[in-house]
């Protein structure tokens, strides 16, 4: 068993002990059709942590990937299980997080009957030196830069990270409750990376991770939206993406919910405009026989859909927001007939077509892209919180 040291209060009175360190796989999959992925999504490797520096550099070896070597001493030695023991103040710990606080109540109670018991006159600490608590799997320079945090040893915690060393903070922060303490480095990490690398604009693994920091800390409300946006936009069903150990299976779950709503929106307002087209509703002209060249267009391209592969019908596996609203956006259907004068020749509108239609299906259809797209853009990390 390999053990790395890692003092943050000599005169701590506990020892956390970090099993298994930097074992949690973190960074999602996103599952694309080979026609649909996207060419600038980052490996996992791309998440990776920077070179550690100062104090955090004792966890370099954590991070060593194993190499070949002819030896059998060093290949038992890549695969020897390592821990990390950090000397810790249950003092700092209680004061900060709910989640420390309510793991060493227990320890305080049983450490004040032990002293009850021996009716000791002289003082003793709260805490016995050797009492330890176990962790499992997180990051040890992101657990290291958090504990520093809350013992306020500020003085090498890195100003500059990158997003992949931040989401494991966010874990370890979003695991023990602590965002107050790591707050005001978090503005600025925050800060620097979107200055560098920007927004993304796809659904795309670092959207995700960016989701899921919002949700953890507070006042990111707009960055949230943004990314809400992006991913559902383009999300095609709850089996595209593997959450891994990221803690976003609410997220996720709702984010899915929100998708089959949306989109049937989009199906029920196609219904709605059928059944009125049906019905015998002239168009905004005055003219029936508009409106019965409408409905055979719309009868047409809502079958095409509905049998093509995969089908227009729930739970709409297969088929992102976006998509469906392209359905309606930039489906193919001629131009009215008053809208195309002096001429028999049918001439049909083409996706983007700056000319407002309001008798063709797209024309009809706009409030009901409107009242969708709305909701696209207004999505907040309340509603994706368990």
């Amino acid at each position: 068993m390999k053990t790395i040291s890692y003092v943050i209060d000599p005169d701590g009175d506990i020892e956390l002990v970090l099993r298994e360190p930097s074992s949690h796989q973190i960074i999602p999959k996103i599952h694309f059709d080979d026609s649909s992925t996207p060419d600038d999504d980052l490996p996992d490797s791309g998440f990776d942590n920077p070179p550690s520096t100062g104090r955090y550099a004792i966890f370099d070896e954590l991070y060593t990937k194993p190499t070949a070597t002819t030896g059998t001493q060093n290949i038992e030695e890549d695969h020897e299980p390592r821990e990390v023991h950090m000397r810790i103040s249950s003092k700092h710990l209680s004061f900060v997080s709910s989640t420390f606080r309510d793991l060493l109540h227990p320890l305080r109670n049983e450490d004040a009957s032990a002293q009850f018991s021996a009716c000791s006159s002289s003082p003793t600490p709260a805490f016995r030196p050797s009492t330890r608590i176990y962790t499992v799997g997180w990051d040890a320079v992101a657990l290291a830069i958090v504990l520093d945090a809350i013992h306020g040893r500020h003085a090498e915690i890195p100003r500059v990270i990158n997003l992949g060393l931040l989401v494991r903070i966010t874990t370890v922060v979003d695991h023990y409750k602590c965002q107050e303490v790591i707050q005001v480095f978090f503005d600025h990490w925050q800060r620097g990376i979107f200055s560098q690398d920007g927004f993304p604009t796809i659904l795309c693994k670092t959207a995700l991770l960016w989701m899921y920091i919002c949700i953890v800390f507070p006042g990111l409300e707009g960055i949230f939206a943004s990314m809400a946006c992006t991913v559902l936009s383009d999300l095609e069903g709850s089996a595209q993406i593997t959450a891994r150990m990221l803690p976003i299976t609410t997220i996720l779950r709702k984010l899915n919910e929100k998708r089959l709503y949306l989109i049937q929106q989009i199906k029920d307002g196609l219904q709605d405009l059928h059944n009125s087209l049906l019905q015998g509703s002239e168009c905004v002209r005055g003219d029936c026989f508009c409106s019965s060249l409408t409905l055979g267009v719309l009868v047409h391209m809502v079958h095409q859909h509905e049998h093509a592969e995969p089908p227009f019908i729930a739970p709409f596996d297969g088929y992102s927001v976006a998509t469906a609203l392209k359905l309606v956006t930039e489906c193919s259907e001629p131009v009215p007939r008053h809208g195309n004068p002096g001429t028999d020749m049918p001439r049909y509108i083409v996706p983007f077509d700056p000319m407002s239609y309001l008798c063709s299906i797209k024309g009809r259809m706009t409030p009901v892209v409107q009242k969708v797209e709305g909701e696209l853009y207004h999505m907040r990390p309340a509603d994706f919180r368990d």
